[in-house]
């Protein structure tokens, strides 16, 4: 039996081959002989290295198609934010830089409570009341003789004319009662077919209870027989009231006035503190225009002591801003147009009521007019109709904001932002048009 041999297995290319008999290998002449080329070599080949051929791929038409619907998907996403945000973000902002001054002002001026007409400035007159009473130890009894008085409205209703009422002119109540003026007073004339009219304090004609009553109306014995009879009248106010006659207790003099003005003090601080919280919205007023009337009203008896009650009464004068801005303008400035302004402060300007002929200071409760000078600085700004604007603006093309504004010479300038941005109008719906303003820093 043969005997096995066991041989190393090598790879074919490193397996010595056998050559068949006769079939030498050639003898291997020096590389670079002239006349002979260098036989291209082979790569080494792993043996393990797999041989292919290489097909060129196909075009990959899904891939495209794919790119395509992402492209057509994002614009249609971009198209429908892009409404979202028209809808949602979209609009217009004017910002607006309004014409601004600085009036400068000083002279003497008059202001008028009732039916100004053009060119007169107005006036109004805020009212706030407050009574304290007090408890003093009365100090003996005696006789006292006190006349009512109250409060009236005089009105003239005959013909446009101021008419003037000497002090000491008479009211008659429809039974007989008489009350007098202790001043003279000024009845504005009517106008427009409405009568003027002032108010005043009168007085009983004699002391006692009995002109103590409520309100009624009076007329003036003084032009009877002639056409002002039915034409002037008055009527009350508040009630006649203090009129007594007879014994009571009373407190001496000194105690009296020392406890009155103590309550007066104690009045003016009450009511000086509410002049600002109780100021309507648009008015402005000044400390100097701001007048206090007190009323000492009669004591009463309470047991042993006496009571001292005394009433205070505040005007203030107060001027609509606008009005009083245009009216200033108008005396300051030479080309001033009839425009509509309004102040930014009026900390700058001082008011200096006017006093009377007499040298009396104008009450301006009971006069039909109130003078003053005033001076100082207040810068003023040109104000217009937003709303206007926005309805001028309303669907026009954004360049067109040069001519629209033209019609504004409120407006010094103004920019203009639109969104979204590829929008060249405005937007047709009002609302979607913000104004705001911008103003000038002092």
């Amino acid at each position: 039996m043969a005997k096995n041999t066991i041989r190393d297995i090598l790879p074919p290319e490193d397996r010595p081959r056998r050559r068949p008999p006769g079939r030498e290998r050639p003898a291997q002449r020096p590389l670079g002989s002239a006349g002979e080329q260098r036989p291209p070599s082979r790569p080494p080949v792993s043996h393990d290295t797999q041989f292919h051929r290489t097909i060129p791929p196909k075009p990959d038409r899904l891939g495209k198609m794919k790119y395509l619907y992402f492209g057509l998907g994002g614009l249609v996403v971009l198209l429908v934010l892009s409404f979202i945000f028209s809808m949602f973000f979209g609009g217009a902002t004017v910002t607006v830089h309004p014409k601004q001054e600085t009036l400068t002002v000083s002279g003497t001026f008059e202001a008028v409570r009732e039916n100004p007409q053009a060119g007169e400035l107005g006036y109004e007159l805020m009212t706030l009341e407050s009574l304290l009473t007090k408890m003093v130890a009365a100090t003996g009894r005696e006789e006292v003789e006190e006349r009512a008085s109250g409060n009236i409205r005089i009105y003239n209703d005959h013909n446009s004319n101021p008419q003037k009422l000497i002090r000491n002119t008479r009211f008659e109540t429809p039974d007989g009662k008489i009350y007098r003026i202790d001043k003279s007073v000024v009845v504005p004339g009517k106008v427009d077919d409405r009568p003027g009219s002032v108010e005043v304090t009168v007085y009983a004609d004699e002391p006692g209870e009995s002109y103590n009553m409520g309100k009624t109306n009076f007329t003036i014995p003084g032009f009877k027989g002639a056409p002002q009879f039915e034409t002037f009248y008055a009527e009350s106010v508040t009630d006649m009231t203090g009129g007594f006659a007879g014994e009571r207790l009373v407190v001496e003099d000194s105690v009296l006035e020392q406890e009155r003005a103590t309550l007066q003090a104690s009045l003016r601080d009450e009511l000086m503190g509410q002049v600002d919280s109780q100021k309507p919205d648009g008015f402005v007023g000044f400390p100097s225009s701001v007048f206090i009337d007190f009323i000492s009203e009669t004591p009463e008896e309470k047991g042993g002591e006496v009571e001292i009650r005394e009433k205070a009464v505040l005007y203030s004068v107060l001027f609509k801003e606008t009005e009083l801005a245009q009216f200033l303008a108008e005396n300051t400035f030479g080309s001033f147009n009839n425009e509509e302004v309004d102040f930014l402060e009026t900390e700058g300007l001082v008011l200096t009521p006017q006093t009377a002929q007499n040298g009396n200071e104008i009450r301006p409760w009971s006069d039909p007019t109130f003078r003053f000078s005033m001076s100082g600085t207040a810068p003023i700004v040109w104000i217009f109709d937003t709303e206007s604007l926005k309805n001028d603006l309303s669907g026009r093309n954004k360049e067109a904001i040069h001519t629209i504004l033209s019609g504004y010479p409120s407006i010094d300038e103004a920019e203009v932002v639109i969104r979204p941005f590829w929008r060249g109008s405005f937007p047709v719906e009002t609302e979607e048009i913000d104004i705001d303003i911008v103003l000038a820093e002092e």
